[in-house]
């Protein structure tokens, strides 16, 4: 019973151990393709999209309405702790389609130097910034789980289709990598309680004497 007690225990200290956290990685620096404009003009294109926190809509960002066009962006690296297990990816944009011109486009990422853009953004009529997501499950380069080196490899960004009336602007690109960290249960959990000694009151103690006494000298006397 004690031991199916104790091995109950450290289940259940391990799935209560067990737990899912995110981290977020921002872009730090330009990727291979940088062929969108961006507004500031001058400095690095990755720095129009990094903003942590909120975005900061027009003050900055990238744009085109080229056929063709790719903007690429680094991320910072990822530092997971040990023994973590990637689950997913959640790939956040803010985008707008400011004008009759820039109704179409395509944001996702570049794996093992493949692009995976994933489904058009299509508009009918102009919009201004507004948060889209994309969930990868798996690598798509390959299919299988995500790794700390693959997502240490990976490029985020945005892509100009041939379809008509393609163009957009991104004002932030940033990715949620889920894990699972799981700790090992305690190596020396508290031992079961275990039965405790109360010595008896001085009052029990000398009147068991005091008995004991009586009892010799009658068998003393006997003699």
């Amino acid at each position: 019973m004690k031991r199916a007690l104790l091995a109950a225990m450290l289940l259940v200290g391990w799935v209560a151990a067990s737990s899912q956290a995110y981290v977020t990685l921002y872009v730090d620096g330009d990727g291979d393709l940088s062929a969108f404009s961006s507004v500031p003009g001058g400095g690095a294109d990755w720095e129009k999209v990094d903003e942590v926190g909120a975005h900061d809509g027009n003050s900055s960002y990238v744009a085109s309405n080229d056929d063709g066009a790719i903007a690429l962006f680094s991320l910072q690296n990822l530092d997971l702790p040990d023994g973590a297990t990637i689950d997913y990816v959640i790939l956040n944009a803010v985008i707008a389609f400011p004008d009759a011109q820039m109704r179409n486009g395509y944001f996702g990422i570049r794996s093992g130097g493949t692009d995976y853009w994933g489904s058009l953004l299509s508009v009918s009529a102009n919009t201004s910034y507004a948060a889209y997501s994309r969930t990868y499950n798996t690598n798509p380069n390959g299919g299988l789980a995500w790794t700390d080196s693959a997502i240490d490899n990976l490029q985020v960004g945005f892509y100009i289709g041939s379809e008509n009336r393609s163009g957009m602007r991104a004002t932030q690109i940033y990715l949620d990598v889920y894990y699972t960290a799981a700790q090992n249960p305690d190596p020396d959990p508290d031992p079961l309680p275990q039965p405790v000694t109360v010595p008896a009151p001085m009052s029990i103690l000398l009147a068991g004497l005091g008995s004991g006494l009586v009892g010799w000298l009658r068998r003393r006397n006997a003699v």
